[in-house]
């Protein structure tokens, strides 16, 4: 059953990771080093301020559909509305907090705001589903996800768009579009109530998912404050998004093993044990790739993203 669940999703994060690849290549090479730089600050940016649309309900409502917490028991039906209503209140406060103090910059901040958080609402709707176990449709979902937003992305490359707002807003569209269906399906309205219970069950979430996004984002927003060029950020984006790829292949087994832990949180060291053989295969796979992209890594650049890109980052 592990390898079934950790098949499906590593076949969904493999075809997310090669659709967002091609994505980025194509969206890479319109845009060109510079204009790339400021999209590659964008989306830094909006991943780091979605910690605050999500504020640690997605990882909330994974743990409690896994297994119900005694004190949240009660709150139970109304978790789903609540993260949702949460993450529209915050995302509104966002986007009118950039229209007013980064008037300049304006259209692309809150484009990938949108986008962010039409993304955090679909993660929503997944972390039911991995915390009920459904795995399998889980990666289905992930697949359906990225497929419509990548084909949003074709049609507006396809009409000639070449600013990162652009970009950013067909991803908008097209996870917004998959987040109505989601959230049809699983028929959740938002709540807009406030409960101190349940916010402070959320806030050990936010501050990890925080500091997980600080650690693999902080760079790229640094580097506008630092003033680097956009273009060395450009360079620096797409050698950054093959370490994402990397990454995804490591998301099924934490999703599995969050899954597994909280399942068998009375007996920890029987649960470890049970998962060494998924997780000595998973090091394995990380290793190989790592080698790989220490040796092809530089050719694959030049081949997929450009000549421009190749260019040694001088800072």
């Amino acid at each position: 059953m592990i390898f079934r669940f950790l098949g499906a999703q590593w076949l969904a994060a493999c075809f997310v990771g090669l659709v967002s690849f091609g994505v980025s290549v194509l969206i890479a090479r319109t845009l060109g080093p510079e204009l790339f730089g400021a999209y590659a600050i964008a989306i830094a940016a909006g991943a780091v301020v979605a910690i605050l649309i999500d504020g640690g309900f997605g990882k909330l409502l994974q743990r409690e559909r896994a297994m119900a917490s005694p004190e949240l028991t009660g709150f139970m039906p109304l978790l789903p509305g609540l993260a949702y209503g949460h993450a529209l209140l915050m995302l509104a406060g966002l986007c009118l907090a950039a229209m007013v103090f980064l008037p300049k910059q304006a259209l692309t901040v809150v484009a990938a705001l949108l986008f962010f958080g039409a993304a955090v609402l679909n993660q929503f709707g997944l972390a039911l589903m991995r915390g009920d176990g459904r795995l399998v449709r889980d990666a289905g979902w992930q697949v359906g996800n990225r497929s419509l937003s990548a084909v949003c992305v074709l049609l507006v490359l396809w009409w000639g768009a070449s600013q990162p707002w652009q970009m950013l807003m067909a991803q908008f569209v097209g996870a917004a579009a998959f987040g109505f269906f989601v959230a049809r399906y699983l028929r959740v309205l938002p709540s807009f109530k406030f409960s101190a219970h349940v916010y402070k069950a959320v806030l050990p979430f936010a501050w990890i998912d925080l500091a997980c996004v600080l650690y693999f984002r902080a760079d790229m927003v640094l580097f506008q404050f630092l003033g680097v060029a956009k273009l060395e950020v450009g360079k620096y984006g797409v050698a950054y998004r093959l370490l994402e790829a990397v990454i995804l292949l490591a998301l099924p087994l934490g999703l599995i093993l969050f899954r597994r832990f909280r399942l068998g949180s009375t007996e920890p060291r029987r649960v470890v044990r049970q998962m060494w053989s998924t997780i000595l295969v998973a090091a394995f796979l990380g290793g190989s790739l790592v080698l790989l992209a220490w040796a092809f890594g530089e050719p694959l650049v030049q081949w997929a993203y450009g000549a421009s890109y190749a260019v040694p980052v001088s800072c």
